[in-house]
């Protein structure tokens, strides 16, 4: 199995051996496209199986913000199809859970790169996952401190369109908060269990 080192390098090498002065042409783009994932599909599966979690939430990362801030013509639409095996890594990472790499170390991460450093259609798919994930009580009033702050920028800016993008992710994240209070409400009001010492 490759190590992590090696699947890093390899994501180095595959975009420069596809790219013509800072460039990447349609059909050199095809082949990008289909080098990353099947690179990002192994090592899926592969560091995965190791536990690995926090090493393929890193190289997932890094594939990521090479393909979003690698200028090339993308007429054929691979990013869509890059980005689908990518959020299947992040999804294992985040079903595990792991010590490594918790829930609130993902979110730090989603959080800190909407921030303009990606183009504007993938800086779009960190939006949407983070807004449909981190349901744990502290994360979602992080995400509704988040976006009452991108509200309030716009507001100061006197920006008369108001993103409705953003108005339904805090209409979304705040029923996520309502559901998840009334769950603990209910799980507080369930009898202890108790045991007898004979």
């Amino acid at each position: 199995m490759p190590t992590f080192k090696e699947y890093r390098t390899a994501v180095n090498q595959i975009f420069a051996s596809n790219t013509r002065g800072g460039f990447i042409d349609y059909y050199h783009c095809r082949r990008l496209g289909g080098d990353m994932t099947d690179l990002i599909t192994e090592a899926t599966k592969e560091l995965s199986s190791y536990g690995e979690y926090k090493e393929l939430f890193d190289l997932a990362n890094k594939a990521f913000l090479k393909w979003g801030r690698t200028d090339k013509d993308d007429s054929a639409g691979d990013t869509q199809i890059f980005v689908y095996y990518v959020e299947q890594a992040w999804n294992q990472v985040y079903e595990a859970n792991d010590v490594r790499i918790t829930h609130t170390q993902m979110y730090d991460w989603f959080e800190k790169h909407l921030d303009g450093s990606v183009i504007d259609y993938m800086e779009d798919i960190l939006f949407e996952y983070l807004i449909h994930h981190f349901l744990e009580p502290e994360l979602l009033r992080r995400k509704q401190d988040y976006l009452m702050n991108q509200i309030e920028k716009k507001l100061q800016k006197k920006n008369p369109m108001i993103d409705l993008t953003l108005i339904a992710a805090v209409n979304t994240c705040s029923m996520s908060w309502q559901i998840c209070k009334s769950q603990l409400k209910r799980y507080e009001k369930q009898p202890k269990m108790q045991t007898h010492i004979q």
